[in-house]
C-alpha cells in the first residue's frame, strides 16, 4: 500500500500485485488546491504546471511555477503571492488565458504571459487590492462566458466577450443558495453551472436562473473551505463526508467510493487498520482512470492515494486500489490531486507528453509518472522508480467447516537476481491478532511454503515487499497466490 509503515487492511482488487514508484519535489508548507497547466507564451514545447496552495491559517495564497520540461521536471521557479486571498479560489481559463480570483470582487487576476524562466519573467496582471472582504471565491466557464462567486453577494456571469478586470463588464449579482455562504466549487457539465455549497448542490443557468438539485449537505457538512468537483463520464464526482459520490444530471447521486464496496464493512481481523469510515479529498481525473487521497482516519495526518478505474461500461462499478501513502499538513485541509497531461518527464522522450499525477505530500509534492493512458500500470517496456517498501492485507478468508492448511504457494517474477527483492509473507490465523512469518521470498518462479496449521476457520494473508534499488527498472510481480488444504478430519468424523 506504500512505505508510511502503517499496515493496512486490503480489500483493492487486481489480478496482480504490483508496484508503482513515485517521485518527491520539496515545498513550502502549504497544501494544494488548484492546479493549472500552460506553455510558455514563445514556446509551445515548454510547459509549466502551477499550482494554487493555502493553509489553515488563513496566510498569503501562493501561485507556485514548476517545469513540465524533461531537462528540468518538477524544478520550482518561484510563486506569485495573492496577499489579499484568505483561501485558493478556483481559476478558469477564458479567451486562452488563465484567470485567477482576485480579492473584493469577482474581477480576476489575468495570467497574460508565461515566461520561460521563473515567475518573474510571468505577466499577472489585475487587482492586488482587497477591495472590501477578501472572499471572491471561484471562477468558472458558463459556455463561452465567464462566471464568479463571492460570499455576501452570490454569482454573476460575465457579459459575452467581456473583460473580467473591468467592473462594467459583470452582471448584477443573483443567489444561488445562502448569499452569505462561501462555495465550495463550482463547475460547468452539460450546459448548466453547478456550486457546491455546505447546504447542497445548486445548478445556474447563463440566464441566471438557479435551483436546488440535492440538499443532503444541508445536515452534512464538509470541513474543508474549497472542494473541487471533477467530471467524468457526463456527471460530477463530489466528495461528501458519507462516500465519493457520483452525480448524473437528473438523478440521484450513489456512492462510488472504495467504502461503497460491500467487504470494506465488516470489521478486518485485529492487526489491520480499516478502510471504511474515511474522508475522501478532491479528485484527479484523466481517461478511465480517478485519483484521490483518502483519509482512513479523519483525525490522522496519514492517508492513501487511491485510484479507480470502471470494470466494463458501468461507470459505477469500480475497481479500486491503492498505490501509495501520503502525509498531509493538516488533517482538516483540503489536499488537491491532479493529472498534468502535458508533462515531459522523461528524458529519451523529449517531445512527448505523458500523463503525471501530482499530490500533496507533507511539505511537498509528490508526483507519479503513469502510462500513455494515464494508467498507474505500466509496460514491461516502460521501465520505472519501484518503491522499496509496502506493505499489504488481503481480504480476510472465512471458510465453511475447519480446515488443515498444507501448503502455500507464490508466483513471482523480475525480481532481482542478487537476493535484494525480498517478498515477506505471513498469516493472521482465526483473527487472533497473532502474525506467522515465514521465510522470504527472493527468488523469480514457483515458490512452496508448507503449512502446519490446523483446525483453521478465519485466515488473513499479510505481503510485505522490501528492496533497496530504486533504479528504474520492470516492478516485481507477485502473479498469483494459491492456498491449499483440506477440510479437518476430526471435524467430518
Amino acid at each position: 500500500i506504500g512505505a508510511d509503515e502503517t499496515s493496512r487492511w486490503q480489500t483493492l482488487q487486481n489480478s496482480a500485485v504490483r508496484g508503482v514508484g513515485s517521485t518527491r519535489t520539496p515545498r513550502s508548507g502549504y497544501h494544494p488546491h488548484y492546479f493549472v497547466e500552460e506553455p510558455a507564451t514563445s514556446s509551445s514545447t515548454t510547459p509549466f504546471l502551477y499550482i494554487f496552495r493555502g493553509n489553515a491559517s488563513d496566510a498569503t495564497i501562493l501561485l507556485k511555477k514548476l517545469v513540465l520540461s524533461n531537462t528540468d521536471f518538477a524544478l520550482d521557479v518561484g510563486e506569485h503571492e495573492f496577499t489579499t486571498l484568505t483561501q485558493p479560489g478556483q481559476p478558469a481559463r477564458y479567451q486562452g488565458n488563465w484567470e485567477f480570483p482576485a480579492a473584493g470582487t469577482t474581477e480576476a487576476r489575468k495570467l497574460t504571459t508565461v515566461g520561460t524562466g521563473t515567475v518573474t519573467t510571468d505577466t499577472l496582471t489585475g487587482p492586488t487590492g482587497s477591495g472590501g472582504s477578501a472572499n471572491a471565491e471561484h471562477l468558472t466557464n458558463i459556455g463561452f462566458q465567464l462566471a464568479g462567486h463571492r460570499s455576501g453577494s452570490g454569482v454573476r456571469i460575465l457579459k459575452l466577450d467581456g473583460d473580467p478586470r473591468i467592473e462594467a463588464d459583470w452582471g448584477s449579482y443573483f443567489q444561488v443558495g445562502d448569499r452569505d455562504e462561501r462555495a465550495l466549487g463550482l463547475r460547468g457539465l452539460l450546459g448548466l453551472t453547478f456550486v457546491l455549497n455546505k447546504e447542497g448542490l445548486y445548478s445556474f443557468n447563463s440566464k441566471g436562473r438557479a435551483g436546488l438539485i440535492f440538499e443532503d449537505f444541508r445536515s452534512w457538512q464538509d470541513v474543508f473551505d474549497n472542494l473541487p468537483m471533477s467530471a467524468w463520464r457526463s456527471g460530477l464526482i463530489i466528495s461528501h463526508p458519507s462516500g465519493l459520490l457520483y452525480y448524473i444530471p437528473g438523478e440521484q447521486p450513489i456512492n462510488i467510493g472504495v467504502d461503497s464496496k460491500q467487504g470494506v464493512l465488516k470489521l478486518p481481523p485485529s492487526g489491520a487498520t480499516e478502510l471504511h469510515g474515511g474522508r475522501y479529498h478532491s479528485t484527479g481525473v484523466a481517461g478511465d482512470f480517478i485519483y484521490t487521497t483518502y483519509q482512513p482516519v479523519v483525525t490522522s495526518s496519514t492517508a492513501l492515494l487511491l485510484v479507480a478505474y470502471p470494470q466494463g461500461n458501468d461507470p459505477t462499478e469500480l475497481t479500486w486500489q491503492s498505490i501509495g501513502s501520503v502525509t498531509l499538513n493538516d488533517a482538516a485541509y483540503l489536499s488537491g490531486t491532479y493529472v498534468s497531461v502535458n508533462s515531459l518527464p522523461l528524458s529519451g522522450s523529449s517531445s512527448t507528453p505523458r500523463p503525471v499525477l501530482w499530490v500533496g505530500h507533507g511539505s511537498e509534492l509528490k508526483y507519479i509518472v503513469l502510462d500513455p493512458r494515464a494508467s498507474p500500470f505500466r509496460s514491461r517496456a516502460d521501465t520505472h522508480r519501484v518503491n522499496i517498501l509496502a506493505d499489504a492485507f488481503m481480504s480476510e478468508l472465512v471458510f465453511p467447516e475447519p480446515v488443515d492448511l498444507t501448503e502455500l504457494v507464490v508466483y513471482t517474477q523480475d525480481m532481482l537476481a542478487d537476493d535484494t527483492d525480498e517478498w515477506q509473507m505471513s498469516f493472521i490465523v482465526n483473527a487472533t491478532g497473532n502474525e506467522e512469518n515465514f521465510a522470504p521470498i527472493v527468488q523469480n518462479g514457483r515458490s512452496v511454503i508448507p503449512l502446519t496449521n490446523k483446525l483453521v476457520h478465519r485466515l488473513t494473508l499479510r505481503v510485505q515487499w522490501i528492496a533497496t534499488s530504486a533504479a528504474d527498472r520492470v516492478p516485481p510481480t507477485i502473479a498469483k497466490i494459491e492456498l491449499f488444504g483440506k477440510p479437518t478430519e476430526s471435524i467430518r468424523s
